[in-house]
């Protein structure tokens, strides 16, 4: 809840606010048929007020060369007040605004006071320009002091909630433009005199009290005969349109600072800290409500609007067209307002606004207290008003009464006739608003309120340290968690992957382990089948010898026995001869060692041709004095040796050779 409406203050007893008549309401601009040019505004049902739907419409611009050109020339500038709807055509020539056609409606609604002033331009202007600003006192200015450097502008959000809390509280002296005797004097329907009668009797009604004391200033109006009740009825509509007491406000901002020293931007920049410092602003704010009440009533006639600018102060910003001067007072004189402004050639450097008492100037002493002392080193004072109300019956004693010369501030005479009662002083701040928005003025001279809400360029969002740190926030969180989340996804994917690898390493080992145990068994087996080769060819070539040596027994069987016998002498008798195996038991009696020695060296002579030799000889004597000798003969034994050597030695290198090629696999 913002502090306006925490501290909603009470209404004067003479502001009085009705609500709006249905016929008030209704939309000029739908009818049934073909007798419509444009469709039914979209959901205007749903809202009790067409104008207020038809804020949120987003108007069609048709662009071509000729209307592109004249469109940045000409525009329509509207001025609102109690009186009505003043509408004048604009006009840029020769680097000056200049009005080409008035026109005038005193209609409250204001979609149909529109539509009634472009119908009478369109009388005397073949084609009106689409574009247009409007002038009302619903906006109001003031410069305040902001902890904003014009070299570091904020945002709008945080600007418009800075002017919140400086401006908030001029919006309750505003409402009191809206009183009902304003309204009616302004209006026509009553004097100047007449209204401070009115007010004279109803304090004499409150100071006596009764039922006659809670009289309101309208109705007293009527009993009086000074109105009727029509006139009072129309009064309460536009009023209720206009006060908005408890409502948001939009605003509208421009550096209201002097020139200064000239110091580079980057200087400038590097000096100042905003948060410890201040800085002039001309400010402006105006109900959010009539704001979008003022918008939609130019949608529903097709008309771009463009800004709003305050009434007060617009004087100002022409003044710097008429007038050279480098310091510039201007004090201008409203029915309800008396507001003094002054400023170099480029920005307002002070602004007073203040109510006044009723009555068609001003007196000496009101002007003066708001005047004040001015500083010795000002000449002129300007003055704008409305001339033909005797205004110049105040310029000389403000002259003598200051020691300065009073200027009137009278704006040019537009080119076409004006209407009825109208003056064209009454249009001089038409003239600056338009001046201000066609770029023919320092910017900083008016400070106008946006008619369409501003929307940056995202990249102009986009570039701001704020939302550029959120950015950097936001990208390194989500590069944070998408690398969190790519490392989980990567580490569940390798969990996965080296689980499948495990699996395929064991099933691969078991499968190696397998094929190891059967290349084992393989070696094995082949030791085996050459072992066994080799023992079956050792096998067979013994066998073969032993045939061999089996034969070769046989067949040296005889030549031995007669080998045996060859050695026998007369000192030598044979008693047996025994074979058992390969060899030969021999037992002869012989009669001396001597001759027993001599048998068994010839029988090693003569059994050695047929592969016997003596293996063993002994010679033990008997009982008889005889002696027996014992002779063994042994088959070749060396050859046995010869051929069992070779075999472990063959058996040797087999053993070697199957080791070598193991270790090699």
């Amino acid at each position: 809840m913002s502090f306006w409406k925490r501290n909603k203050p009470a209404l004067p007893d003479t502001l009085e606010h009705t609500t709006d008549e249905a016929g008030e309401l209704s939309n000029p601009f739908v009818f049934s048929g073909n007798e419509s040019n444009s469709a039914p505004l979209k959901g205007s049902s749903a809202h009790s007020d067409p104008e207020l739907a038809a804020a949120g419409l987003t108007l069609k611009k048709r662009f071509s060369l000729p209307s592109l050109h004249r469109n940045h020339s000409t525009l329509l500038a509207f001025q609102a007040g109690s009186f009505g709807l003043r509408g004048a055509l604009i006009q840029q020539q020769k680097g000056q605004a200049v009005i080409s056609a008035v026109a005038h409606s005193r209609t409250v609604d204001f979609t149909r006071a529109i539509a009634d002033v472009l119908a009478q331009l369109s009388a005397t202007q073949k084609r009106l320009p689409k574009r247009a600003i409007l002038l009302t006192p619903s906006v109001i200015s003031a410069i305040v002091e902001l902890p904003v450097s014009p070299l570091r502008p904020r945002g709008d959000e945080q600007m418009q909630e800075l002017i919140h809390w400086e401006l908030e509280g001029s919006i309750t002296q505003q409402n009191k433009h809206w009183m009902i005797g304003s309204m009616l004097v302004e209006r026509g329907y009553l004097t100047s005199e007449q209204r401070e009668e009115v007010l004279v009797e109803l304090e004499v009604r409150q100071t006596q009290g009764g039922p006659q004391s809670l009289t309101r200033f309208g109705d007293l109006s009527v009993q009086l005969g000074f109105i009727n009740r029509d006139q009072l009825e129309e009064c309460f509509a536009l009023q209720g349109k206009l006060v908005a007491v408890d409502d948001d406000l939009v605003y509208g901002w421009k550096s209201a600072e002097a020139e200064r020293s000239s110091l580079s931007d980057e200087t400038l920049l590097s000096q100042e800290d905003d948060s410890n410092s201040s800085h002039a602003w001309l400010v402006s704010g105006m109900s959010k409500t009539v704001h979008q009440r003022w918008l939609g009533a130019f949608n529903l006639n097709h008309i771009h609007l463009e800004a709003f600018y305050p009434t007060l102060g617009s004087s100002f910003a022409n003044l710097n067209v008429e007038h050279d001067n480098a310091q510039q007072w201007l004090f201008e004189i409203h029915q309800e307002q008396l507001a003094l402004l002054s400023g170099t050639q480029k920005v307002i450097t002070s602004f007073q606004a203040v109510g006044r008492q009723a009555g068609t100037l001003p007196s000496v002493d009101e002007c003066l207290d708001l005047i004040g002392i001015l500083p010795s080193d000002i000449s002129r004072l300007y003055i704008s008003g409305a001339k033909h109300n005797n205004l110049s019956s105040l310029l000389q004693p403000l002259s003598d009464a200051l020691h300065i010369e009073i200027q009137h501030v009278s704006a040019p005479k537009p080119i076409a006739p004006l209407p009825l009662g109208l003056h064209e002083d009454l249009l001089h701040g038409v003239i600056g608003a338009a001046s201000h928005f066609l770029q023919l003025l320092p910017a900083s001279r008016v400070s106008p309120i946006g008619a369409k809400e501003h929307k940056e360029a995202l990249w102009q969002k986009a570039i701001k340290p704020r939302n550029l740190a959120i950015s950097a926030t936001a990208v390194l969180v989500i590069g944070m968690f998408s690398f969190l989340g790519w490392m989980q996804w990567n580490t569940q994917v390798q969990t996965k992957r080296l689980s499948d690898l495990n699996a395929k390493f064991e099933k691969e080992s078991k499968v190696k382990k397998q094929l190891q145990a059967i290349y084992n068994e393989s070696l094995k087996t082949r030791d085996s089948m050459n072992n066994t080769t080799q023992e079956t060819a050792t096998l067979t070539q013994l066998l073969k010898r032993l045939e061999m040596d089996r034969s070769h027994r046989a067949a040296n069987l005889p030549p031995l026995l007669k080998a045996i016998t060859l050695g026998v002498t007369p000192d030598v008798a044979l008693r047996s001869i025994e074979k058992k195996q390969d060899r030969l038991f021999i037992i002869a009696e012989v009669s001396s060692p001597t001759s027993g020695q001599e048998y068994v060296d010839a029988l090693t002579r003569w059994v050695r041709p047929v592969h016997y030799q003596v293996a063993n000889s002994s010679l033990p004597q008997s009982d008889n004095d005889d002696y027996l000798l014992n002779i063994t003969l042994d088959f070749k034994p060396g050859l046995t040796k010869r051929l069992l050597g070779s075999l472990n030695q063959r058996e040797q290198l087999l053993t070697e050779e199957g080791s070598h090629a193991t270790a090699e696999e």
